[in-house]
Protein backbone atom coordinates (compact mmCIF):
# COMPACT_ATOMS: atom_id res chain seq x y z
CA UNK A 1 0.00 0.00 0.00
CA UNK A 2 1.45 3.45 -0.90
CA UNK A 3 0.37 6.31 1.26
CA UNK A 4 1.24 9.80 0.30
CA UNK A 5 3.03 11.85 2.66
CA UNK A 6 1.45 15.33 3.70
CA UNK A 7 2.85 17.05 7.04
CA UNK A 8 0.96 19.87 7.90
CA UNK A 9 2.11 23.34 9.14
CA UNK A 10 0.86 24.27 12.72
CA UNK A 11 0.87 28.01 13.72
CA UNK A 12 0.93 28.61 17.28
CA UNK A 13 -0.17 32.14 18.83
CA UNK A 14 0.18 33.38 21.88
CA UNK A 15 -1.88 36.20 23.04
CA UNK A 16 -1.08 38.28 25.74
CA UNK A 17 -3.76 40.76 28.38
CA UNK A 18 -3.59 43.52 30.32
CA UNK A 19 -5.04 44.32 33.36
CA UNK A 20 -3.99 42.91 37.04
CA UNK A 21 -1.52 39.73 37.61
CA UNK A 22 -3.99 37.04 37.33
CA UNK A 23 -0.65 34.82 38.32
CA UNK A 24 -0.77 36.05 41.56
CA UNK A 25 -3.80 33.99 43.96
CA UNK A 26 -6.21 36.20 45.85
CA UNK A 27 -5.96 37.50 49.64
CA UNK A 28 -6.64 34.63 51.90
CA UNK A 29 -6.10 32.06 49.45
CA UNK A 30 -4.87 28.53 50.59
CA UNK A 31 -1.57 27.02 48.69
CA UNK A 32 -3.12 24.66 46.62
CA UNK A 33 -2.00 21.16 46.64
CA UNK A 34 0.90 20.22 44.33
CA UNK A 35 -0.39 18.60 40.72
CA UNK A 36 3.22 16.90 40.00
CA UNK A 37 2.73 13.25 39.17
CA UNK A 38 4.34 10.87 41.51
CA UNK A 39 7.19 9.58 40.92
CA UNK A 40 5.78 6.16 39.24
CA UNK A 41 3.41 8.20 36.62
CA UNK A 42 6.66 10.10 35.58
CA UNK A 43 8.46 7.08 34.76
CA UNK A 44 6.13 5.82 33.30
CA UNK A 45 5.47 9.05 30.52
CA UNK A 46 9.00 9.19 30.00
CA UNK A 47 8.89 8.19 26.39
CA UNK A 48 10.87 5.16 25.16
CA UNK A 49 14.36 5.42 24.13
CA UNK A 50 14.42 4.93 20.28
CA UNK A 51 16.04 1.46 19.12
CA UNK A 52 19.54 0.88 18.42
CA UNK A 53 20.33 0.50 15.10
CA UNK A 54 21.39 -3.19 14.04
CA UNK A 55 23.44 -4.50 10.89
CA UNK A 56 21.49 -4.88 8.02
CA UNK A 57 20.42 -8.08 7.44
CA UNK A 58 21.02 -8.56 3.70
CA UNK A 59 19.02 -12.11 3.85
CA UNK A 60 15.66 -10.10 4.82
CA UNK A 61 16.75 -7.57 1.90
CA UNK A 62 14.12 -9.27 -0.55
CA UNK A 63 11.44 -5.93 -1.02
CA UNK A 64 11.94 -3.67 -4.08
CA UNK A 65 10.78 0.12 -5.01
CA UNK A 66 10.29 0.85 -8.47
CA UNK A 67 8.35 4.01 -10.32
CA UNK A 68 8.89 6.77 -13.05
CA UNK A 69 9.06 10.47 -12.80
CA UNK A 70 7.76 13.08 -15.42
CA UNK A 71 7.47 16.46 -15.73
CA UNK A 72 4.88 18.59 -16.86
CA UNK A 73 5.28 22.20 -17.39
CA UNK A 74 8.20 24.34 -19.50
CA UNK A 75 10.61 24.87 -16.43
CA UNK A 76 13.02 27.72 -16.97
CA UNK A 77 14.49 28.04 -21.15
CA UNK A 78 17.76 28.38 -19.86
CA UNK A 79 17.66 25.32 -17.51
CA UNK A 80 18.54 22.96 -21.17
CA UNK A 81 20.08 25.73 -23.48
CA UNK A 82 22.77 24.99 -25.87
CA UNK A 83 26.12 25.46 -24.07
CA UNK A 84 28.50 28.05 -25.98
CA UNK A 85 31.93 26.52 -26.00
CA UNK A 86 33.48 28.96 -28.68
CA UNK A 87 36.18 30.01 -26.49
CA UNK A 88 37.08 27.04 -25.51
CA UNK A 89 37.88 25.41 -29.08
CA UNK A 90 39.49 22.29 -27.38
CA UNK A 91 35.82 21.21 -25.96
CA UNK A 92 34.30 22.57 -29.31
CA UNK A 93 35.84 20.26 -31.99
CA UNK A 94 34.85 17.18 -29.82
CA UNK A 95 31.39 17.41 -30.66
CA UNK A 96 31.32 19.42 -34.57
CA UNK A 97 28.77 21.04 -35.27
CA UNK A 98 26.30 18.97 -32.78
CA UNK A 99 24.56 20.99 -29.94
CA UNK A 100 25.35 20.23 -27.03
CA UNK A 101 23.07 20.92 -24.27
CA UNK A 102 22.83 22.14 -20.70
CA UNK A 103 21.59 19.50 -18.36
CA UNK A 104 19.81 21.22 -15.70
CA UNK A 105 16.70 19.65 -17.17
CA UNK A 106 16.77 17.08 -19.24
CA UNK A 107 12.74 15.85 -20.62
CA UNK A 108 12.00 13.20 -22.74
CA UNK A 109 9.34 13.20 -25.63
CA UNK A 110 6.62 11.85 -23.02
CA UNK A 111 8.05 14.13 -20.37
CA UNK A 112 10.19 11.51 -18.87
CA UNK A 113 12.65 12.86 -16.45
CA UNK A 114 16.05 11.93 -16.05
CA UNK A 115 18.87 12.93 -13.23
CA UNK A 116 16.14 12.97 -10.52
CA UNK A 117 18.17 11.24 -7.28
CA UNK A 118 15.66 9.12 -5.32
CA UNK A 119 16.40 7.73 -2.10
CA UNK A 120 15.55 6.46 1.58
CA UNK A 121 15.04 9.35 3.69
CA UNK A 122 13.39 7.52 6.85
CA UNK A 123 13.32 3.66 7.09
CA UNK A 124 17.34 3.01 6.68
CA UNK A 125 18.30 4.45 10.38
CA UNK A 126 16.81 1.40 11.82
CA UNK A 127 20.01 -0.44 10.37
CA UNK A 128 23.86 -0.16 10.25
CA UNK A 129 25.60 -0.85 6.73
CA UNK A 130 29.37 -1.18 5.40
CA UNK A 131 30.67 1.11 3.09
CA UNK A 132 30.58 0.27 -0.47
CA UNK A 133 34.33 -1.63 -1.81
CA UNK A 134 33.62 -1.26 -5.55
CA UNK A 135 33.97 2.44 -6.63
CA UNK A 136 31.40 4.68 -8.59
CA UNK A 137 32.80 6.03 -11.86
CA UNK A 138 32.93 9.95 -12.32
CA UNK A 139 34.17 10.74 -16.20
CA UNK A 140 34.77 13.44 -18.11
CA UNK A 141 34.14 13.24 -21.57
CA UNK A 142 33.28 15.52 -24.53
CA UNK A 143 34.06 18.36 -21.64
CA UNK A 144 30.91 16.89 -19.73
CA UNK A 145 30.67 15.13 -16.66
CA UNK A 146 29.31 11.86 -16.65
CA UNK A 147 26.89 10.80 -14.73
CA UNK A 148 25.41 14.40 -14.24
CA UNK A 149 23.79 13.20 -10.97
CA UNK A 150 25.56 10.03 -8.67
CA UNK A 151 24.86 8.75 -5.21
CA UNK A 152 27.88 7.03 -3.49
CA UNK A 153 28.24 6.33 0.31
CA UNK A 154 29.89 7.40 2.84
CA UNK A 155 33.97 6.22 2.73
CA UNK A 156 32.90 4.66 -0.71
CA UNK A 157 35.83 5.12 -3.78
CA UNK A 158 35.20 7.61 -6.78
CA UNK A 159 37.11 6.74 -9.45
CA UNK A 160 37.29 10.28 -11.37
CA UNK A 161 38.70 9.80 -15.07
CA UNK A 162 40.18 12.76 -17.59
CA UNK A 163 38.89 10.64 -21.07
CA UNK A 164 39.52 13.62 -22.70
CA UNK A 165 42.68 15.40 -24.74
CA UNK A 166 42.81 18.82 -22.32
CA UNK A 167 42.57 19.76 -19.34
CA UNK A 168 40.27 19.59 -16.67
CA UNK A 169 39.98 20.68 -13.10
CA UNK A 170 37.66 18.50 -10.66
CA UNK A 171 36.49 20.74 -7.69
CA UNK A 172 34.02 19.45 -4.97
CA UNK A 173 31.88 22.14 -3.11
CA UNK A 174 30.86 20.53 -0.46
CA UNK A 175 29.58 21.73 2.86
CA UNK A 176 29.92 18.99 5.70
CA UNK A 177 32.84 17.25 3.90
CA UNK A 178 36.56 18.14 3.26
CA UNK A 179 36.95 19.59 -0.13
CA UNK A 180 39.06 18.44 -3.14
CA UNK A 181 40.65 20.82 -6.11
CA UNK A 182 42.71 18.99 -8.71
CA UNK A 183 43.94 18.64 -11.66
CA UNK A 184 44.06 15.58 -14.25
CA UNK A 185 45.79 17.13 -17.44
CA UNK A 186 46.31 13.94 -19.28
CA UNK A 187 44.23 11.99 -21.48
CA UNK A 188 43.02 8.89 -19.50
CA UNK A 189 44.41 10.00 -15.97
CA UNK A 190 42.79 8.08 -13.08
CA UNK A 191 42.19 9.44 -9.26
CA UNK A 192 40.67 8.51 -6.62
CA UNK A 193 38.66 10.32 -4.14
CA UNK A 194 35.85 9.84 -1.25
CA UNK A 195 33.63 11.81 1.23
CA UNK A 196 33.40 10.30 4.89
CA UNK A 197 30.09 12.40 5.78
CA UNK A 198 26.77 12.21 4.59
CA UNK A 199 25.44 14.93 2.34
CA UNK A 200 23.12 16.36 -0.32
CA UNK A 201 24.14 17.81 -2.68
CA UNK A 202 27.72 18.18 -3.12
CA UNK A 203 28.49 20.34 -6.86
CA UNK A 204 31.45 19.13 -8.19
CA UNK A 205 32.88 21.86 -11.15
CA UNK A 206 35.73 22.64 -13.53
CA UNK A 207 37.56 25.56 -13.07
CA UNK A 208 38.67 25.57 -16.36
CA UNK A 209 35.35 24.92 -17.78
CA UNK A 210 32.49 26.88 -16.11
CA UNK A 211 29.43 24.88 -17.62
CA UNK A 212 31.11 21.18 -16.56
CA UNK A 213 28.93 20.97 -12.94
CA UNK A 214 27.74 17.46 -11.36
CA UNK A 215 26.48 16.74 -8.11
CA UNK A 216 26.93 14.02 -5.42
CA UNK A 217 25.08 12.71 -3.06
CA UNK A 218 26.39 11.02 0.32
CA UNK A 219 24.81 8.73 2.01
CA UNK A 220 25.68 6.34 4.83
CA UNK A 221 22.98 3.56 3.12
CA UNK A 222 22.96 2.18 -0.42
CA UNK A 223 19.26 2.67 -0.92
CA UNK A 224 19.27 5.73 -3.59
CA UNK A 225 19.33 5.83 -7.28
CA UNK A 226 18.94 8.33 -9.73
CA UNK A 227 16.53 8.38 -12.92
CA UNK A 228 17.21 7.63 -16.34
CA UNK A 229 16.17 8.82 -19.51
CA UNK A 230 12.81 7.39 -19.26
CA UNK A 231 12.50 8.32 -16.25
CA UNK A 232 12.14 5.09 -14.32
CA UNK A 233 14.27 3.68 -11.28
CA UNK A 234 14.68 0.93 -8.95
CA UNK A 235 15.83 0.61 -5.73
CA UNK A 236 16.42 -3.21 -4.31
CA UNK A 237 17.33 -4.73 -0.94
CA UNK A 238 15.13 -3.52 0.98
CA UNK A 239 14.13 -5.02 4.17
CA UNK A 240 9.73 -5.36 4.73
CA UNK A 241 8.74 -2.20 6.63
CA UNK A 242 7.79 1.64 6.11
CA UNK A 243 9.69 3.58 4.39
CA UNK A 244 9.60 7.27 3.08
CA UNK A 245 11.28 8.11 -0.31
CA UNK A 246 12.78 11.67 -1.18
CA UNK A 247 12.31 12.94 -4.46
CA UNK A 248 15.42 15.49 -5.22
CA UNK A 249 15.72 17.43 -8.46
CA UNK A 250 18.62 20.59 -8.92
CA UNK A 251 15.77 23.01 -10.33
CA UNK A 252 12.50 21.23 -9.49
CA UNK A 253 13.11 21.16 -5.73
CA UNK A 254 11.88 17.72 -3.75
CA UNK A 255 9.46 15.65 -2.84
CA UNK A 256 8.33 12.96 -0.74
CA UNK A 257 6.30 9.55 -0.81
CA UNK A 258 5.78 7.06 1.91
CA UNK A 259 5.41 3.67 1.23
CA UNK A 260 4.73 0.31 2.55
CA UNK A 261 7.82 -2.72 1.34
CA UNK A 262 6.76 -6.52 1.68
CA UNK A 263 9.12 -9.31 1.23
CA UNK A 264 9.84 -9.99 -2.09
CA UNK A 265 7.42 -8.17 -3.79
CA UNK A 266 8.17 -4.85 -6.04
CA UNK A 267 6.20 -1.47 -4.76
CA UNK A 268 5.64 0.67 -7.95
CA UNK A 269 5.09 4.82 -7.63
CA UNK A 270 4.37 7.74 -10.05
CA UNK A 271 5.73 10.88 -8.90
CA UNK A 272 5.08 14.35 -11.31
CA UNK A 273 7.07 17.48 -10.77
CA UNK A 274 5.38 20.57 -12.19
CA UNK A 275 7.07 23.60 -14.21
CA UNK A 276 6.42 27.16 -14.51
Amino acid sequence: MIRASVVPTVLILLAGCGGADKSLPPAGATKPASSAPAPQQAAAAKPAEAAKPVPYPKDQGTAVVAGKITFTGKGEPEWSQPIDMSTHQDCAKLHGDKKVNEERLVVGANGELANVLVFVSQGAERYTFQPAKEPVALNQTGCRYEPHVFGVMVDQPIKITNSDATVHSIHAWPKKNADFNFTQAKQGQVDEKSFDTAELPVPIRCDVHPWMQCYAAVFEHPWFAVTKADGSFEIGGLVPGPYTLTFWHEKLGQQTQTFEASAGQKAQLSIVFAGK
